[in-house]
């Protein structure tokens, strides 16, 4: 597929005001949207979402209700998939990077809680990312997108992620197409998906249509104050191409 770059260097003169800072922000947006980007992004926050996914965890075992057996196999859960979590692949011998990612593949299919299987299906897919093997990586969230077992709140996330992941391999209107679900207003991940899907728009040359995405941005109540910026200045970017 022939890319289309929406997203000059140099915007018009009448507008060098706002050039450096337009710039590097549109130059930040369109590497989100790379599939490089998410192997960044596991990279740089990666401890964040494990603590996050933990406390979750942790919360979920604690308002658990069913028999002590099952407790104790949440508990020892909790505990495997804390250290699997904690353990930097890039300082780990390449076997044992390896069977960390087979054992979170595991608990992804067969851990005792919902919780469990998320944040393992997230950290296998993030591993391979990070490893740059995409193909796995997809494949991994493909499977937690798909899970019926899983809240839609999860199984969302890990198709935002997949299509972002996929903008430089897949064509970005069937990824619209794609993500159309997530825009709705009613889902947790709309913003995302707003921001995401003006990207691709622009890349389109469809700038119009980018802007009313950003614009909705703009008046959601849920958005906050750095991300209605974001989006301001990003329209005014493609205004002013």
């Amino acid at each position: 597929m022939a890319k289309t770059n929406t997203l000059p260097k140099n915007l018009p003169a009448k507008n060098a005001s706002i050039d450096a800072d337009a710039q590097a922000l549109i130059d930040e947006v369109d590497a989100e949207v790379k599939a490089e980007q998410v192997k960044t992004f596991f990279t740089r926050y990666g401890n964040f979402i494990a603590g996050l996914l933990i406390a979750v965890i942790v919360a979920v075992a604690a308002g658990n209700t069913m028999i002590n057996m099952r407790m104790q196999d949440q508990e020892k859960d909790s505990e495997q998939l804390i250290t699997l979590l904690d353990k930097d692949l890039d300082k780990v011998s390449g076997d044992e990077a390896k069977a960390t990612i087979l054992d979170l593949g595991k608990m992804a299919a067969a851990g005792s809680g919902e919780g469990h299987r998320v944040a393992a299906g997230l950290g296998e897919a993030g591993s391979y990312f990070k490893q740059g093997n995409t193909e796995a990586g997809l494949k991994a969230l493909a499977t937690l997108s798909s899970d019926d077992s899983i809240k839609p709140l999860y199984r969302d996330y890990a198709k935002l992620l997949s299509i972002r992941a996929r903008a430089d391999k897949d064509d970005v209107q069937k990824l619209i197409d794609e993500m159309r679900p997530l825009l709705d207003a009613k889902n947790p991940w709309h913003i995302s998906a707003l921001e995401l899907s003006a990207v691709f728009y622009a890349k389109l040359g469809q700038k119009d249509k980018a802007i009313e995405q950003l614009n909705k941005m703009v008046i959601d109540p849920e958005a906050s104050t750095a991300v209605v910026e974001r989006a301001k200045l990003l329209s005014r970017v493609y205004k002013a191409q």
